[in-house]
């Protein structure tokens, strides 16, 4: 076998193979198609909810959202998303001349810390 047949069945390995796995992390085991589904699902057991509510004297508890292989329930990397300190423009501009200056790419720039 030729590395380039080689290289061209790795590519073709279906999501939930064990190389898959092992590259992706858990979030590799579900479909593009099972993620949109479980989000559809979501959506609809909000609407009803909604709904449900509108003039109930008692209000029944929101549902819960389907879980979702490798994503934490807090956002991305367990923490709740938009929750921090905001950046102001003048902040913005100064950060990204840096990187620029520094000829960072996007794969190298940590936004967590604002280098």
């Amino acid at each position: 076998m030729s590395w380039r047949r080689f290289g061209v069945l790795i590519s073709q390995l279906p999501n939930d193979s064990a190389l898959a796995r092992a590259e992706i992390g858990p979030a590799g085991v579900w479909s593009i198609e099972a993620h949109i589904l479980a989000g559809l699902l979501d959506a609809v057991n909000a609407g009803n909810w909604q709904r449900g509510n509108a003039g109930a004297r008692t209000k029944t508890p929101k549902p819960k959202r389907i879980p979702r292989p490798g994503v934490e329930t807090g956002g991305m990397d367990g923490r709740t998303i938009g929750a921090g300190k905001g950046m102001s423009v003048a902040e913005f501009d100064e950060m990204y001349d840096r990187i620029m200056a520094d000829g960072l790419t996007l794969e190298e720039v940590d936004i967590t810390d604002g280098s």
